[in-house]
């Protein structure tokens, strides 16, 4: 009858090193960087084994920072910072023959965070916004029971939260 059968193993090796801290009184970085080999094997098609699984890509970054803003400018806002963020992922496979892939991206973001009485205070209201370069770009390749994909990644998104701590 019709079945489909997964055939085969993926094997994920490399490396991931991040680093989060304090680079100054007034600013605080996360950043992470992964080389990934993903290949596959024993897959029961020649032509695949050995390849870079689809959607992973060999190189990933991503680089976050809280600033808060110099007494100068801030005044009554002096516990406003800036959330800017810069994230690259290399060149994914779409297809399993390494005909087709999609190629690398940068997404720059950006966000404010307002927290009323400082670090210790309850409240904590934040705005964010993803891509706002409004980069197209290819976000996601796979196949899923013979189908191959891709899919389009979002275009500028402004998010909006408050947080409450008791």
């Amino acid at each position: 009858g019709m079945c489909f059968e997964s055939e085969g193993r993926e094997t994920h090796d490399g490396v991931e090193i991040g680093a989060q801290g304090k680079v100054a009184n007034w600013m605080r970085i996360s950043t992470s960087v992964a080389g990934i080999q993903a290949t596959a094997d024993k897959t029961g098609t020649p032509a695949f084994d050995g390849k870079q699984v689809l959607n992973q890509p060999l190189w990933r970054t991503a680089t976050f920072a809280d600033i808060a803003l110099p007494q100068r400018f801030a005044g009554r806002l002096k516990d406003f910072h800036l959330l800017p963020g810069w994230s690259y992922s290399g060149r994914k496979d779409a297809t399993r023959d390494d005909l087709v892939s999609v190629g690398g991206y940068n997404l720059f973001n950006l966000g404010a965070r307002y927290t009323p009485g400082g670090e210790g205070g309850h409240l904590s209201i934040r705005i964010f916004a993803d891509n706002v370069l409004d980069k197209r770009y290819w976000k996601d390749t796979g196949a899923s029971y013979g189908d191959t994909f891709i899919h389009l990644g979002a275009p500028t998104t402004v998010r909006m939260s408050a947080h409450w701590s008791f």
